[in-house]
């Protein structure tokens, strides 16, 4: 369940914006109140403006707005935003640079973004003081208790640039920081190699809680850079997030947090198929995260019920479960993650690649890991058939079979959540990996209407 504050009122007033082309403009809450909600007339926009509201629901007038270029949404408040579409548009789909104020409170959902070219589906990056985050004010987050819910993407860069900063930056006052950011049920299905390939979203991130995630691709290709498709100085929950035929970490994380909201980064039920280059999980202190009496490090990285299968390099470089950098104070847990026919320039270990200091033994733990050169040989399910999986569709298993052996009922007690990727409930010492091999998991469809997705 998603908890927001959405400023709205049932007994609110009914207006409507726009012509149904060209562009349509709200700026200010003159003449409208708290609750009211904002129908934009169907049509096909090359632009919108959005700013400076509280409050308000923001509606198609019937069926789905259409944009094909840019529509700025800054300085709202409390507002709740859905059901609009993006096709083949340049540059970036919602500037919601911080130039007037802070985005706070608010849902945006129902989004679809297709064929787009140029920048992130969503800019936050905005390059002016006022855009800089001073410790201990909330009112200077770029982004504030914002949630993402239901979003597609076909074919597009990543969904969301966010600052290229450090916490460090500025004095201690970093650019466009986002504090307790919800994204779930975000499906991207990319087929050119044009598109962004290997970040969803990049930035000063604490405080996350990034959930039920499909990122699929056919168009191949290598990594454009050390990307993650979560990427940045980071903290939170990360969780059910499939990849299937991507280059890039799952979650490439700097562990950052504020020293008065200490935080962990816990990754748990993520999936990694047919990837490229660096693996599924990056973790590493960087001393850019660290401002004397401000940021420093997190408590703890926790990495725990995680699978990747069949991931090379074309840069002679890696692919484990979790490559482990520096860490500094935070205590780590890495378990019951499996890897099956994993690519890693000879390294060692093929769960763990430690690129930091020697693991204390009162600071790490690496128990119940298992891999295997093929997924045959840990009999995996591997069929093309597929199965529901939370509620976005249909993916391939690579679901341990009642013989996988050491699989099954291997793992650690998992404390972070007590059902699996498909919502299968996990005994206390469950399988080994995101999935469970038996039970039944969520009764979820996804409804697809031409790439336009409503979820149930």
């Amino acid at each position: 369940m998603i908890l927001c504050l959405i400023f709205t009122n049932v007994y609110g007033a009914n207006f409507l914006i726009g012509n149904g082309s060209g562009s349509f403009f709200l700026n200010s809450m003159t003449g409208h109140s708290i609750g009211d909600t904002c129908y934009v007339k169907d049509g096909t926009y090359s632009s919108g403006t959005l700013d400076n509201l509280i409050g308000l629901v923001i509606r198609p007038q019937d069926n789905r707005v259409q944009m094909t270029g840019s529509l700025e949404f800054r300085n709202n408040k409390g507002c709740d935003w859905g059901y609009f579409t993006w096709l083949s548009y340049s540059g970036y789909a919602i500037d919601m640079r911080n130039f007037s104020g802070n985005i706070n409170n608010t849902i945006i959902h129902h989004m679809s973004f297709k064929n787009g070219t140029g920048g992130a589906c969503i800019n936050v990056n905005s390059n002016n003081s006022i855009a800089n985050y001073i410790y201990g004010d909330t009112t200077t987050f770029a982004w504030y208790k914002v949630t993402l819910d239901s979003i597609y993407e076909y074919n597009c860069p990543q969904l969301v640039q966010g600052s290229f900063g450090a916490p460090s930056n500025n004095g201690g006052q970093p650019p466009n920081v986002f504090c307790k950011t919800t994204i779930t049920r975000f499906v991207s299905e990319q087929s050119s190699a044009t598109s962004e390939r290997g970040t969803e979203i990049r930035g000063i991130q604490w405080e996350c809680n990034y959930h039920d995630w499909v990122i699929t691709s056919t168009a191949g290709g290598i990594a454009s850079g050390d990307v993650g498709h979560i990427y940045g100085h980071l903290s939170g929950d990360f969780y059910d997030i499939y990849s299937n035929g991507l280059p890039g970490y799952i979650i490439r994380a700097f562990p950052s947090a504020q020293l008065s909201r200490p935080d962990s980064i816990n990754i748990w039920n993520c999936v990694k198929i047919n990837g490229r280059e660096y693996g599924l999980a990056l973790s590493q202190e960087d001393p850019s995260d660290s401002v004397a009496g401000k940021f420093g490090n997190v408590m703890a990285v926790n990495i725990y019920n995680n699978t990747a299968v069949n991931c090379i390099t074309n840069i002679t470089y890696w692919c484990q479960v979790a490559v482990l950098g520096v860490r500094g104070w935070a205590r780590y847990q890495v378990r019951n993650n499996l890897g099956v026919n994993l690519q890693t320039t000879g390294k060692p270990n093929k769960i763990i690649q430690n690129q930091g200091e020697a693991w204390p033994t009162i600071s790490a733990d690496t128990s119940n890991n298992l891999y295997y050169n093929y997924s045959t040989d840990a009999l995996l399910d591997s069929n093309v058939s597929v199965f529901i999986s939370n509620t976005l569709g249909n993916f391939y298993k690579y679901k341990p079979t009642l013989s996988s052996g050491a699989i099954l009922k291997g793992g650690t007690a998992n404390p972070f959540s007590g059902v699996d990727f498909a919502g299968i409930t996990r005994p206390a010492n469950g399988d080994v990996g995101y999935l469970q091999s038996t039970g039944r998991g969520k009764n979820y469809l996804l409804i697809n209407h031409g790439h336009r997705p409503f979820f149930k």
